[in-house]
């Protein structure tokens, strides 16, 4: 499993341990990394030349209100940092 992966999906896992929602993000995980499996989605929020700006709009428009906000807020950051190539392995390493 890829190192930034595992330190990601552990940061996440933490957070859920705190919250006491650990079930809850393993759905949510679930249902992010079914979402993530599509190649043309892939794509989009791996493209350099797509926005910031516009990557978060799809992810709030495909995502809120059916994952915790937390989750949601970790998907961004993700975005932010570039590193939504890796959502995959993250949510592998999470379940």
């Amino acid at each position: 499993m890829d190192e930034v992966a595992q330190r990601y999906a552990e940061s996440l896992f933490s957070l859920a341990k705190d919250e006491n929602k650990v079930d809850a993000y393993l759905k949510d995980m679930s249902l992010v990394g079914d979402v993530f499996n599509d190649k043309e989605l892939e794509q989009f929020f791996n493209h350099v030349s797509i926005s910031l700006e516009d990557k978060v709009n799809v992810l709030t428009k495909a995502l809120k209100g059916k994952v915790d906000a937390y989750v949601l807020n970790f998907l961004f950051l993700l975005i932010k940092k570039r590193r939504i190539r890796y959502i995959q392995l993250i949510c592998k390493e999470f379940n």
